[in-house]
């Protein structure tokens, strides 16, 4: 019986696939190991500079916020930055198991980096942490809800952080699903004897198509690496103040 497309996020059915899933994983370790290797590109190719120029964008981003005066932020975000990618890129193969799809691994990224700038801040000056929870010129009624707010608007943040890699690569890991199954029986009924045109045409589309949704799911997967690393960043923003604490 065959399976069915949303078979693909459970994760007993990884081992139905055979050991094509670990194949998969292990190229993509090899060529991230490539990549980033400069003994086998040369200092001038074109994957260096890409590199080069995405780690120094990253890296401006994160120096214009308050998480940058934290030991380390910059280069946590440039590197969760290109590990997400990669993880993304691994996960828009059709009819492998999709990692980064299951709640687990993105809510056990979100409340690591999360809880890590929320126990700095506390432990740099809980002071302005507390004070921060009530804006400034609240009327003395409101600010137990201020304070409640404020509490449920920081609690939700790991959701928030999880939710945005879920729900994309999802829908995407659906839709490419769909469209191979459709090139796959398409390939079926028509790959062995194409006598006529409407078959010839109605493959070539379904190619394009699975081509063309997949470099989009790829620009998908990047720019999702960005806006996750971008609203750490945000985040950050709320730190407490390190020239206030000394």
């Amino acid at each position: 019986m065959m399976l069915d497309v949303f078979s693909v996020f459970d994760m007993n059915n990884y081992f139905t696939f055979g050991y094509l899933g670990s194949v998969v994983w292990f190229t993509a370790l090899v060529s991230l190991l490539m990549f980033v290797n400069k003994k086998i590109w040369c200092p001038s190719s074109f994957s260096e500079g890409i590199f080069k120029a995405s780690t120094s964008f990253m890296y401006g981003v994160s120096s214009r916020v308050q998480g940058y005066y934290f030991s380390g932020f910059s280069l946590g975000v440039c590197s969760l930055f290109f590990l997400l990618i990669w993880m993304n890129l691994n996960n828009i193969v059709p009819f492998f198991f999709p990692m980064m799809c299951h709640l687990p691994l993105p809510m056990f990224f979100a409340c690591f980096f999360w809880g890590i700038l929320v126990c700095s801040s506390l432990i740099n000056s809980w002071e302005q942490v507390v004070a921060s929870a009530v804006p400034l010129g609240c009327p003395l009624g409101l600010t137990p809800l201020m304070v409640l707010l404020e509490t449920v608007t920081s609690l939700v943040r790991p959701l928030t952080l999880t939710m945005r890699l879920v729900f994309n690569l999802a829908g995407g890991q659906v839709i490419l699903g769909l469209i191979a199954e459709l090139g796959k029986n398409l390939a079926l009924l028509y790959g062995v004897k194409v006598t006529g045109f409407f078959g010839l045409c109605l493959i070539s589309l379904t190619g394009f198509g699975l081509i063309g949704f997949f470099l989009f799911e790829i620009g998908v997967g990047i720019l999702q690496s960005y806006i996750y690393c971008m609203l750490l960043c945000m985040y950050s923003d709320d730190h407490s103040s390190w020239c206030d604490s000394k």
